[in-house]
């Protein structure tokens, strides 16, 4: 049974009637299933208890210009979906933890500053909506939502995303566009189930050389991003230290270690291989950043940033990603 009041839930499939009716919404409560409180802008009245709604898995509090979760909510352990989107939000109450029941959650247009705590132990979330809210980051426990399926995070403030993004590996959408984001962490190489990312509207100069990888990709949005359309390559190096080129020598020339110190031996299970397939070099901290331009039907040059042992590779003619990965990438690039 569905009961709507002051217009319609997002699929349109209920009927309507007036907020005054409020009170046989509550005469019916033991067979409701589905409940929408959505207004225009107007505070909408909700129940003053939930007790009765026995049944309910799907909230709509939407558009009520709400300043704080109403605590009645408590009530509803059964509750699958809630959509809070625009309202007044600027935090959620630590109480929501308890909703372990969700399965979706809309909190798009609201002021959300900071991403709400109490979110990370709703580990049953499928689907995240975020977005046009003013989160400036994200938390690196993120991926405790180890169900997310779907995660928007568009118009909001985020100058970076955290590493263990990577680790969400049952994510099939990432929705970054009309942020403030200047680089991708390679970790986004993990998510192997991921089919769209949009990274739209951003500050975007090169992409992690690691992205080729995605092989589900079906949409790749990067419209409206500063990637240049000429030829450019950036190197930038620190100098290596005593310790990272002796762990050169050693990894290089696969020389025993078994016997270093514990935190020695952990530094040189660290090495990373230079991607110059010419090149049978390895590095640590000290790498250059190399931006290898690929083109995409003609038309387009998508920079992507891969990592070279030294200037001397990144200076040769070797430098080049190897031609098959462009075309892996042909596939998967949407630019407009």
């Amino acid at each position: 049974m569905e009961w709507s009041s002051s217009g319609s839930d997002d699929s349109g499939s209920e009927g309507v009637l007036d907020a005054s009716q409020m009170g046989n919404a509550e005469a019916v409560a033991g067979n409701l299933e589905r409940l929408v409180l959505s207004a225009s802008g107007d505070k909408q009245e909700s129940p003053k208890t939930m007790s009765r709604f026995r049944r309910l898995h799907t909230l709509n509090l939407s558009c009520n210009a709400l300043t704080e979760v109403p605590a009645v909510l408590q009530q509803c352990a059964k509750l699958e979906k809630l959509s809070l989107r625009s309202n007044r939000l600027t935090e959620l109450p630590k109480w929501m933890a308890c909703l372990k029941n969700l399965r979706q959650l809309n909190l798009s247009g609201n002021g959300l500053k900071q991403f709400p705590l109490p979110i990370l132990e709703l580990t049953n979330l499928k689907y995240l909506y975020m977005g046009g809210n003013v989160l400036e980051s994200l938390p690196s426990a993120i991926d405790k939502l180890e169900n997310l399926q779907i995660l928007y995070l568009g118009g909001n403030q985020l100058v970076e995303v955290p590493h263990t993004l990577g680790n969400m590996l049952t994510l099939t959408a990432l929705v970054l566009c009309d942020n403030k984001l200047r680089a991708l962490p390679q970790c986004i190489a993990q998510l192997e189930n991921l089919r769209s990312l949009l990274l739209h509207k951003n500050q975007l100069r090169t992409l992690p050389q690691e992205i080729v990888g995605l092989r589900g990709l079906r949409e790749l949005s990067l419209r409206d991003n500063p990637l240049v359309v000429r030829f450019v390559r950036d190197m930038a190096q620190q100098v290596p230290t005593l310790r990272e080129l002796a762990a050169r020598v050693v990894s290089s020339n696969r020389l025993p270690y078994s016997t270093l110190p514990l935190t020695l031996k952990k530094y040189l299970d660290t090495a990373h291989h230079c991607v110059n397939p010419m090149c049978q070099g390895v590095f640590f901290d000290s790498r250059v950043e190399h931006v290898k331009f690929v083109d995409f039907c003609g038309k387009y040059r998508v920079p992507l940033l891969h990592y070279l042992c030294s200037q001397r590779c990144a200076n040769g003619p070797d430098a080049d990603l190897p031609p098959e990965a462009g075309q892996r990438l042909l596939r998967k690039v949407l630019l407009g």
